[in-house]
């Protein structure tokens, strides 16, 4: 067996017409979660945790899925402060899906979330890498993109361009 790193990797800038690609047949779900998620992380925590479908709702993945993306970021005040909030808030969720938040706000995810990333950065293949975290669970995979997306474009500083769904730089 290969011995896999936790950590994701980094070699160039995403691109911010690959990020728009992803994001292209997700716009209306995309627009209110990334506000939210940029303008008040803290509450998104409350507004995502335990929402949506199935064993690990949809609003946790997006959550864990922000975490992964926007781990590593030199904002660290975010991360503690969504830490905490989650922590807060675990409750209101499943077993399952308070793990994988703990998890996360730890900085520890599963290895498709993380080959992701480190895609979105240059390292590995994107289309691989998108195809095997959709796979993840009934709607965990999409909603981890998205929670994902949206991370990886604020560390960034890309904005999503009004009534599109073309990022920029801000």
């Amino acid at each position: 067996a290969s011995i896999w790193s936790p950590v994701s990797k980094h070699i160039s800038s995403p691109s911010k017409i690959k990020l728009s690609d992803l994001i292209a047949d997700i716009r209306d779900d995309l627009q209110p979660v990334y506000e939210n998620l940029t303008n008040s992380p803290i509450l998104a925590v409350r507004q995502l945790i335990g929402r949506g479908v199935g064993l690990t709702p949809e609003g946790d993945d997006i959550l864990a899925g922000f975490l992964a993306g926007f781990h590593q970021a030199s904002d660290s005040q975010l991360l503690q402060s969504m830490r905490s909030e989650i922590q807060k808030r675990a409750i209101k969720t499943t077993d399952v899906s308070r793990q994988m938040l703990l998890d996360a706000s730890e900085g520890h995810f599963i290895e498709p979330i993380v080959n992701f990333i480190s895609a979105l950065y240059g390292v590995g293949n994107l289309k691989i890498a998108t195809h095997n975290l959709i796979s993840v669970g009934s709607s965990s995979g999409p909603a981890m993109i998205l929670g994902a997306v949206v991370a990886v474009a604020m560390k960034e500083k890309y904005i999503l361009a009004s009534n599109s769904t073309q990022f920029k730089a801000s």
